[in-house]
């Protein structure tokens, strides 16, 4: 029987609103009168394990503790030297825990474009153009230029989409069409997403990475690997042809989807979150599948959360499983560790 599961994006906006509240509920208060605050504007980063308080004071319990790398709204700076800051309400944080650089990747979103317009002069010249629009997830491109022009972006396309080791911009590319009039070549890129849709994806996950973010890299992968399996249930009727759950967007929004929407998901928390990590694609069980290898500690290692999502619940079989485990040895250019990771 099929799970029923909530949409994380109207969790979220519930979520949202109660930060809302909070906001306006806290405004008007003042801070104790042993410190004042002078009012102050900048974007600053975590540290590791940077800690979060209702009040600029030690001595009482944090709300709440981070990983490095996430970018903070800083609103003033009190005379004990904490930082206020504005995160879904307001927070105090001790000044050295905030730095004015990353102390770790942080994710910025690529641009996006609908279509990407260029004159070519040479295949080189294409083929670049061409890895910026998928990157970019055109969904058509339209380039004039010479001889070649045509097969170049049409290899490159297919490439993209049936490669072994695909980033999340390939992984979302599920057909393509191309065409040549004369000069001018053209060809439109199938998504599995919109880029509105694309767009509430980073936002929603931006949302959720700092309670994701935290701990080892060991810790971040099974908290994001069970947070997904309980997020969506399998799609059958997606298969079946009678739906159309496939993407990052639609594990959000519907809690529906199937490997590609459970893949792409873990992809772009691993990407926010700065762990390198790919979608794994190929045959499984004698069907098309796909899946992720991530590194953790210098080892790439297979996580299949579709697999791991059990109608009984969540297992961690697929979970950091090493070559002899997943089945393979290597995928593209990656080598899995031999034995399952396991702390």
């Amino acid at each position: 029987m099929k799970r029923e599961k909530v949409s994380i994006l109207t969790k979220l906006s519930a979520c949202l609103l109660c930060a809302l509240m909070l906001a306006l509920g806290t405004a008007g208060r003042t801070e104790a009168a042993v410190y004042s605050t002078t009012d102050a504007a900048a974007i600053l980063y975590t540290t590791n394990q940077t800690s979060f308080y209702t009040e600029p004071d030690a001595g009482i319990a944090p709300v709440s503790t981070v990983g490095a790398g996430i970018p903070i709204q800083v609103t003033g700076i009190t005379s004990n030297g904490w930082y206020r800051v504005s995160i879904g309400g307001v927070f105090y944080t001790p000044g050295n825990q905030l730095v004015q650089a990353p102390t770790a990747p942080v994710y910025t979103p690529t641009e996006k474009l609908e279509k990407l317009e260029a004159a070519v002069t040479n295949n080189e010249e294409t083929a670049s153009i061409v890895k910026r629009g998928i990157e970019a997830h055109a969904s058509c491109i339209l380039l004039t230029g010479g001889t070649g022009t045509y097969q170049t972006m049409y290899q490159t396309v297919a490439a993209a989409m049936h490669a072994p080791l695909q980033d999340y911009e390939q992984a979302t590319i599920n057909g393509l069409m191309a065409r040549q009039s004369g000069r001018n070549c053209k060809v439109e890129i199938q998504r599995v997403s919109t880029i509105a849709e694309e767009n509430a994806v980073d936002a929603a996950v931006a949302q959720l990475v700092p309670q994701m973010n935290q701990g080892s890299t060991y810790d971040k992968v099974v908290r994001v690997h069970d947070f997904i399996c309980k997020q969506i249930a399998y799609s059958d009727e997606t298969v079946a042809g009678t739906a159309d759950y496939k993407s990052a967007y639609d594990a959000l929004a519907s809690g529906q989807g199937v490997c590609t929407s459970y893949a792409l998901l873990f992809q772009k928390f691993m990407d926010q979150m700065g762990v390198p990590c790919y979608v794994g694609t190929g045959i499984r069980n004698g069907a098309g599948h796909a899946w992720n290898v991530v590194n953790v500690d210098g080892q790439w290692y297979h996580v299949d959360c579709t697999w791991d999502d059990q109608s009984y619940g969540i297992i961690h079989k697929w979970c950091l499983a090493g070559a002899k485990t997943a089945g393979y040895s290597s995928l593209g250019e990656i080598t899995l560790a031999a034995n399952d990771y396991r702390p």
